[in-house]
């Protein structure tokens, strides 16, 4: 295993090389703060969420170390027109860290704990006020790559529930036009899934197991994730003839 210094030096260069040509030389020296932050967080996750036979899948490596830090580099000078902040980078590193540490939590418990560790890293690697970089009134944060048209897709902040809202019941008309009809009623929990899907749709080689009782939409909101995003879906289908090859 590498060493804590070798993790962050590999990572503090890509994300400095980044952040310096993306946004400039002051947003840049927000590196070495992020990358240590997150393999802050990641020791942390690592010491208190440990697997259980009631939580198989709470296992962490490197991995979402990575995805955290690939997850900020798709931060677009063009969501602000009034230029990206040191708040904005901040914000989008707590989104990213809530997608690939959280969403596998199953419990209250574990989640407030999680978010505990986040706002205490917040303010000791970034000497800021959790309330300040979070300023959504639920504390949910929401991010999304087709509210704005423009190409190559600008990943940004949403902060208009309504107008994404309005964007995927016009897709999913559009899908049902051209495909099976899906009768989704698209309320806010459903909005915030096919945000996290899209998401990770977006990502090179991404991919995501979604866990669910039957019925609860993830083909559904599956579909209208890549449906948003000008994909087309594949499902395999298992029959009496599939065999190992």
């Amino acid at each position: 295993d590498m060493s804590p210094a070798d993790v962050e030096a590999i990572f503090t260069t890509i994300s400095k090389a980044f952040l310096q040509f993306t946004f400039g030389d002051e947003l840049a020296t927000l590196a070495p703060m992020l990358v240590r932050a997150t393999v802050g967080v990641y020791s942390a996750s690592l010491d208190f969420l440990r697997p259980t036979p009631a939580k198989p899948h709470y296992t962490f490596n490197l991995r979402d170390v990575s995805k955290v830090m690939q997850g900020v580099l798709m931060a677009d000078k063009r969501s602000k027109k009034e230029g990206m902040l040191k708040e904005d980078i901040v914000r989008q590193w707590v989104h990213e860290c809530s997608r690939v540490f959280s969403d596998r939590l199953i419990n209250d418990a574990d989640r407030s704990w999680f978010l505990d560790a986040v706002k205490d890293a917040t303010q000791k690697h970034f000497n800021m006020g959790y309330s300040k970089v979070v300023t959504a009134k639920d504390g949910e944060l929401m991010y999304c790559d087709f509210l704005t048209s423009a190409d190559p897709t600008i990943y940004e902040e949403v902060t208009d529930l309504s107008k994404v809202a309005t964007m995927m019941n016009d897709s999913l008309s559009e899908y049902n036009e051209m495909n099976i009809p899906m009768n989704l009623v698209l309320f806010a929990d459903a909005i915030a899934h096919v945000c996290r899907i899209s998401r990770v749709l977006r990502q090179p080689s991404g991919n995501a197991l979604l866990l669910g009782v039957g019925g609860s939409g993830r083909q559904s909101l599956s579909r209208l994730a890549a449906h948003l995003a000008d994909f087309k879906c594949f499902q395999i289908e298992i029959t009496k003839n599939y065999r190992q090859l």
